[in-house]
């Protein structure tokens, strides 16, 4: 997940963003980990932020931050899709953060099939 500054142009990077004096990550970087974020938004009455992500094929998963927390957070993806080790013996992987709900793809499947 990006940060930036859109304010200006072009575009600046907040000089708080976690991997901003890492030479092996890109400076916007906010957060890792997230396989495909379709949709996200920040709570009106407090600032917290949620994201919708996209699973590989048996979880989707709905993270969650509170507003003030800082980035740099690994959500987990590329190891683990939701909860489950995905490719975790590929890779070197790091714990990912808590994660608020998962929902098995099959349940979703029926759930819009009882439409």
């Amino acid at each position: 997940m990006l940060r930036i500054n859109v304010n200006t142009l072009p575009y600046t990077i907040p000089a708080d963003n976690p991997y901003v004096s890492d030479p092996n990550v890109a400076d916007e970087i906010w957060a890792i980990g997230l396989r495909n974020p379709f949709r996200w938004s920040f709570d009106r009455s407090n600032g917290d932020m949620w994201i919708a992500d996209v699973g590989q094929g048996a979880q989707e998963e709905i993270n969650y931050r509170a507003s003030g927390t800082t980035g740099g957070i690994n959500y987990g993806w590329r190891c683990y899709e939701g909860s489950v080790a995905y490719n975790a013996q590929a890779i070197a992987c790091l714990s990912p953060v808590i994660y608020l709900l998962f929902i098995p793809t099959d349940v979703i499947a029926q759930m819009v099939a009882s439409r």
